[in-house]
């Protein structure tokens, strides 16, 4: 099991640099548009066009990396389960593209069946610098105080636990993965218990 995250060259330098995140989510949204923009000169076209790939490489390498840390953290606490088995439904990041969850709403997920009980196991990213784990499922109050889940808050009928904080040591992002992989193996075993 790995115990640290360091997040691809792109996605590390605008997570710990503002100026490359002013850049990025202002290059990222910019639609493609005919003409040529009269506030470039010529001479500068060639920089814009390699800005604005890199951008759209950053929001790749960002939803890639999510997918890789939803392995980790949640895929490790589900794959030691019999009774798990993945159930991708219409609304799914996968499914839809997965690119407007992952980057726009800072959020990745997959809804999975652990025994008989469906649940949306999240990851989700707060102001861009730290990442905490989150479920979702029907819960009733009861069957909510059962799972013992005491540190995690339940709202509606999402349920947020621990938010880590990704550290920019020396301009590489890295996260410490322990807590959050120790959370996601205590809600399956939790959710598991009170079936």
């Amino acid at each position: 099991m790995t115990d640290n995250y360091t997040f691809p060259p792109l996605t590390s330098a605008y997570l710990c640099d503002p100026r490359v995140q002013g850049a990025v989510d202002g290059l990222a949204r910019a639609k493609m548009i005919s003409g040529f923009d009269p506030a470039l000169d010529w001479a500068e076209f060639p920089a814009y066009v390699d800005a604005w790939l890199s951008a759209q490489q950053t929001v790749a390498e960002w939803c890639r990396s999510s997918f890789e840390l939803w392995d980790l953290i949640w895929g490790t606490a589900v794959d030691q389960q019999s009774a798990y088995r993945p159930r991708l439904e219409t609304f799914d990041d996968l499914p839809n593209g997965g690119i407007s969850e992952c980057w726009i709403d800072a959020w990745y997920g997959r809804h999975v069946l652990l025994g008989r009980r469906a649940v949306s196991l999240d990851l989700h990213y707060e102001d861009g610098f730290s990442l905490g784990v989150r479920f979702t499922t029907s819960l009733s109050k009861a069957a909510w105080r059962k799972l013992g889940l005491t540190d995690w808050q339940m709202e509606d009928d999402e349920i947020f636990g621990p938010t880590i904080p990704i550290d920019c040591t020396d301009g590489v992002a890295t996260l410490d993965l322990i807590s959050l992989q120790s959370a996601a193996r205590r809600v399956v075993e939790a959710l598991l218990s009170t079936r």
